[in-house]
């Protein structure tokens, strides 16, 4: 019996490598196990199908069960800026169960840094989990890898450019399009309605979507310091936007959860018959993000790589 290709999916976001997953899946020769840092991510990996092929990496390497010793320890950990070393740690001490259980044959990941500086003998690769108008995708961590799978040229005539890569280099730069939107194309009237209703907006009504990305703002905002203090200018942007009659959708990044009054923003949404997103705290996008996409007409975005996505169903675009 032949072997099956064993593939390790180093994942931080389903948004783009379950598209890989699936079509993996798919394919009989292919056996597909997954590595995760987010517990929170796991239960939407065993939907997917896969309940028993997930590995789980805690990056804060409690060696204590009880909580206080567990938070003591994280604050020595950052007392000593010893974060960077603690998951390099971590990540090698998984990669070393991995390969003596597994033995695979490819890891592909959607995050740069963790894997970049691990030395495997098999192929490591690339697949980002999101490409903005941001300069992310340019760090030199994503040169560690043997393989980037790109979104177009526009992206990788950029990275030749700005890191100079010799034409030998240039042969780890692959463009094989953009798998997350493969399933976000414009619905029917018939879909496009139920999708509304699942999330309590009105089916008669055009949709509005503001989407910032994580860091546009100095922190504690959502809109540029210009426009004031956070919840006031908020506030005044829902009445503003309920004038036209529309649906609205906020849709924040999770990483600024942490960096604005949550709290009270939701509050606001709520008053204002606004979809606020993410409706509670999470460290990672969801799995059914093309849905909010799919009901959207209009998007208004700054360098966020949503807009990259919403480019393919050829809508207005604010910025």
């Amino acid at each position: 019996m032949e072997r099956k290709l064993k593939i390790i999916l180093f994942v931080y976001n389903l948004t783009t490598i379950k598209e890989y997953a699936l079509e993996f899946m798919r394919r009989k020769e292919c056996e597909v196990y997954w590595l995760t840092f987010e517990k929170s991510i796991i239960n939407e990996i065993n939907l997917l199908g896969f309940k028993e092929k997930v590995f789980f990496v805690d990056l804060n390497l409690n060696i204590f069960k009880i909580d206080l010793l567990q938070r003591i320890q994280s604050i020595i950990i950052s007392l000593l800026k010893a974060n960077k070393f603690v998951n390099a740690y971590a990540i090698n001490r998984i990669y070393l169960q991995i390969k003596k259980e597994i033995n695979p044959d490819i890891w592909i990941s959607d995050t740069g840094i963790p894997l970049a500086k691990i030395k495997m003998d098999e192929l490591k690769v690339n697949i980002f989990h999101s490409v903005c108008l941001k300069k992310f995708y340019l760090y030199d961590v994503f040169l560690k890898y043997d393989l980037l799978l790109l979104p177009n040229h526009v992206i990788k005539k950029r990275l030749i450019e700005f890191h100079q890569l010799t034409v030998n280099k240039q042969k780890g730069l692959k463009v094989v399009g953009w798998p997350r939107i493969d399933n976000l194309r414009a619905n029917d009237k018939k879909t496009t309605k139920i999708i509304l209703k699942a999330f309590n907006l009105d089916i008669n009504k055009k949709t509005l979507m503001y989407a910032p990305t994580w860091n546009s703002f100095n922190n504690g905002h959502i809109f540029p310091k210009s426009f004031g203090d956070c919840l006031t200018s908020f506030e005044k942007f829902c009445f503003e936007v309920s004038k036209f009659n529309i649906n609205l959708i906020v849709k924040l990044h999770y990483a600024m959860l942490n960096l604005i009054p949550i709290k009270q923003l939701r509050k606001i949404a709520q008053e204002n018959n606004t979809l606020f997103l993410p409706q509670k705290n999470v460290s990672h996008h969801p799995a059914n993000n093309e849905e909010y996409l799919k009901v959207t007409d209009v998007l208004v975005s700054d360098v966020s790589g949503i807009i990259n996505d919403f480019l393919i169903l050829d809508r207005p675009i604010i910025y």
